[in-house]
């Protein structure tokens, strides 16, 4: 185990590259603080923040299994933060630090929430454009027309 400095030095590290939107630096960061500390609610939220938007920038680039990836492990941190609010929350805590831990928790689900749409939303696509495809087979196959990869086929076999 390192030092509260060095883990402190870490996890600041990782915050200032979550703020500039390189999350996979961020979260090389946030692991190492866990590795010399140990994971806090916050490391954890901050991980699951990181993954979620990598997740998000998957999704536009047309990637889904890793987004699918990035948000199956996006809420599975959401959910161990959420859990270790909670049990923060038994102890003895300002009233302030109380509203702190609250809106942590409330963040946390509403995370899970969005989470959720995303998934739903990936897998809707996926069916979406396996019905095309399907679809785009039908009609080929009731036109008459050969499909493209029975003509380079026969284009093939010709040219031996």
């Amino acid at each position: 185990m390192m030092n509260e400095a060095t883990a402190k030095l870490n996890y600041d590290t990782a915050c200032r590259f979550m703020k500039q939107e390189a999350y996979l630096q961020a979260i090389e960061y946030f692991e190492r603080t866990g590795r010399e500390k140990r994971f806090t609610p916050d490391t954890l939220r901050n991980m699951a923040w990181c993954q979620f938007r990598l997740a998000e920038e998957a999704i536009f680039k047309g990637t889904p299994s890793s987004a699918q990836e990035r948000l199956k492990l996006a809420e599975r941190l959401y959910r161990e933060a959420g859990k270790a609010f909670l049990q923060m929350r038994k102890g003895k805590q300002s009233v302030e630090v109380q509203e702190r831990i609250d809106f942590r928790v409330k963040d946390c689900r509403k995370r899970i929430s969005d989470i959720r749409c995303y998934r739903e939303f990936i897998e809707r696509k996926e069916e979406f454009q396996e019905k095309l495809k399907d679809k785009s087979r039908k009609t080929i196959t009731q036109s008459g027309a050969l499909p493209i990869s029975a003509i380079l086929e026969i284009e093939d076999n010709s040219a031996s």
